[in-house]
């Protein structure tokens, strides 16, 4: 079959749309209910757009594979865009998109290592580097040379590897318009600036009460109400006057807390710090979620665990416990209370 394949279908769509001239590069959409049912849809089509939900949903089952385009097709490319998505090679996603049948294989990504050597690795075994696409021979050439410190030689290592494979576009190579920062300030109300200086005040006593506590456990919960604070200042900043009619159901449920208090407490806390950091790790598995990841791309579960001591348990060591019977705990003597959160994009 001589079509592409590319996964990721929003951006190239437009680009396609903007840069070819009608007809000179037909594409064609594989997404939704604009699915390809027979091999006669790809005839005079050059490249085919997915999304990786759809690969990975049509990967799930052995029938689906049986019937879909994506798998029963030998495509003359494969294209991953934004491959950092596949990062964690246990994921369904990652699993489905190795599962695509190509005559070449590309990634296209900004960040081949966000977070661990491994997910290089992932990306590896979807070009079918060889032995490099065997996560145990690239551990044993250069993950482990780097944790036991010889991060010089692992460096080296993994430099002759990406000079085979990588084809970088460094920022010179495009001239960009420079940056121009433009600030506007907005003075505030009186009311308004004596409610900022309130909100402030309080922040500044938070922040002190933290120092004192130094590296005590509950450090980190108090560092979460800094955190809180803080953005306070900022929503005063957005909201005027109308900061304190958000947070008065909050201010309500602290003083009579109940169960489900506690775990909206702790969707906020993990919201807050999502929100603010862009990313957690999870503390059994060392699985990096960050807001572009989507659980039902991968096993679908939407729980994970959260302590309040800021420790994150990702949803498939959760199920991995609940099978063994097992209870997660943060690892501190004596055990911080462990509350369930959602996931799923809506709740963040």
């Amino acid at each position: 079959m001589n079509t592409d394949l590319v996964v990721v279908l929003g951006m190239w769509d437009e680009e396609l749309m903007r840069h070819t001239e009608p007809r000179r590069l037909p594409w064609r959409l594989h997404h939704g209910k604009n699915r390809l049912r027979y091999i006669s849809e790809l005839e005079n089509t050059t490249i085919v757009l997915t999304t990786y939900r759809t690969v990975s949903t049509e990967w799930r089952t052995e029938a689906a594979r049986e019937s879909s385009m994506l798998f029963t097709t030998r495509w003359r490319r494969v294209i991953l865009d934004e491959a950092h998505f596949i990062r964690n090679r246990d994921s369904k996603m990652a699993k489905a998109v190795c599962a695509l049948d190509s005559v070449s294989r590309w990634v296209v990504t900004g960040t081949p290592v966000q977070n661990h050597l491994n997910d290089l690795a992932t990306l590896l075994k979807f070009l079918g580097v060889y032995p490099y696409n065997e996560k145990r021979v690239f551990d044993a050439d250069i993950s482990h040379l780097w944790k036991a410190g010889n991060a010089e030689e692992a460096v080296k290592r993994l430099k002759r590897l990406a000079g085979c494979l990588l084809l970088r576009r460094p920022r010179k190579t495009v001239e960009l318009p420079p940056r121009r920062d433009q600030a506007y300030y907005i003075e505030l109300q009186p009311d308004e600036r004596e409610l900022y200086n309130q909100v402030r005040t309080q922040t500044i006593t938070q922040i002190d009460e933290v120092l004192l506590q130094g590296r005590q456990k509950q450090g980190a919960t108090s560092s979460f109400s800094v955190l809180q604070k803080i953005v306070g200042m900022r929503l005063v900043c957005n909201l005027g006057l109308f900061y304190p009619r958000r947070h008065d159901t909050l201010a309500i449920a602290a003083k009579n807390p109940t169960v489900d208090d506690f775990n909206q407490a702790a969707q906020d806390r993990f919201n807050l710090l999502m929100n603010e950091v862009g990313s957690i790790i999870c503390q059994r598995c060392a699985f990096t979620m960050d807001a572009n990841y989507d659980p039902q791309e991968d096993s679908g579960h939407t729980h994970a665990q959260f302590s309040q001591c800021a420790r994150f348990f990702c949803p498939n060591c959760v199920q991995a416990a609940a099978r063994d019977r097992a209870s997660i705990k943060c690892g501190h003597d004596s055990s911080c209370r462990m509350d369930s959160v959602s996931i799923s994009p809506a709740s963040l």
